[in-house]
């Protein structure tokens, strides 16, 4: 062999060993000291993205999972949702919580609770950019009884990609497609408020999938997650008492302006 050729193999032996760390990177969790750290595999020849995942999930969580997606329009989300087996999963989707039509953010807070109290693990299909459009749902994962464990999946590929799937896309139920809509990727990407899932946030674990692999791999963890061991309750909150003079304050204001007049 050359050795023109011998350096440009080496050359791409470590680069790909370079990208290989990096990515094995991606898969975070929480260490003893609370920080973060690489999910470690179970067994050191596993070479594949599946072989990482795999070791995510050792055993049947006690309580469901709340799963927040975090990335803009075009990201996969829907899809990476609906191959999540729906005998375990339940899908809160902004888009169509509505009776098959856009709704709001607490509509899916309201299917999500409903189905950690059946037992069953929730994924979050929302944008969830930012802190503030992830917080509902990160509250509800702590106020359940026992805690939800709370992780996330952060699609972190070049916003170019989500936009040319936006533009190729049609029959979104949002209507976030074709080119007038490429520009609603970029004006999400550019969110002043938009951060990443942390720990601070009490994500327990976050997936940052920067190729399309990373995204097949994290779904198929969480395909392979069993169902939980125990469904979940929500502690009651108390009715706002009521103030019995509250009903006729109105007259006597009405009675002032009327005296005011006359």
């Amino acid at each position: 062999m050359a050795r023109d050729d011998v350096e440009r193999a080496t050359a791409r032996a470590r680069a790909t060993a370079r990208a290989t760390r990096a990515r094995e990177d991606d898969v975070l969790a929480l260490d003893d000291d609370g920080g973060w750290a690489p999910v470690k595999r179970r067994d050191a020849s596993t070479t594949t993205r599946e072989g990482a995942a795999a070791t995510t999930f050792e055993g049947a969580p006690r309580a469901p999972v709340v799963l927040v997606l975090v990335g803009p329009s075009g990201a996969g989300k829907s899809t990476f949702s609906a191959r999540l087996p729906r005998a375990r999963w339940t899908t809160a989707n902004q888009d169509t919580v509505s009776n098959g039509k856009r709704g709001t953010r607490q509509q899916c807070v309201r299917v999500a609770k409903r189905a950690l109290e059946e037992g069953k693990h929730v994924v979050i299909d929302r944008c969830g950019l930012s802190r503030q459009q992830r917080a509902d749902f990160v509250a509800l994962a702590r106020e359940a009884r026992p805690p939800c464990e709370l992780r996330a999946v952060w699609f972190n590929q070049p916003v170019s990609v989500y936009q040319e799937r936006v533009r190729r896309r049609t029959n979104h139920p949002g209507g976030v497609q074709g080119e007038s809509s490429v520009r609603v990727v970029q004006l999400q990407m550019r969110g002043k408020d938009n951060a990443p899932p942390t720990k601070e946030e009490g994500f327990r674990i976050v997936r940052r999938c920067r190729f399309q692999d990373d995204v097949d791999a994290a779904c198929a963890a969480f395909c392979a997650l069993p169902a939980a061991e125990t469904a979940v309750e929500f502690p009651k909150k108390p009715k706002p008492e009521r103030n019995p003079d509250a009903a006729r304050e109105p007259l006597v204001v009405e009675d002032a302006v009327a005296g005011a007049a006359t």
